[in-house]
């Protein structure tokens, strides 16, 4: 599970394109595997609480 709250400075409006997070992870053995989130549990509000429309793009980790 991974909580993720971030809140600009009071004033500073968030606007425009690119990431908001990025995701280390280390690995524990050399192989493929795939990050998945389950968009059914994931949950992107604005400060008053609107939702928010957000796009996850796949990705494929592969460790050598």
């Amino acid at each position: 599970m991974l909580l993720v709250s971030l809140v600009p400075a009071v004033g500073s409006p968030v606007s425009g394109e690119g990431s908001l997070l990025n995701i280390e992870v280390e690995a524990i053995a050399s192989g493929d595997s795939l990050l998945a989130f389950d968009l059914a549990n994931v949950h992107l509000v604005a400060s008053d609480g609107r939702n928010i429309c957000f796009q996850v793009e796949p990705v494929k980790l592969t460790v050598k």
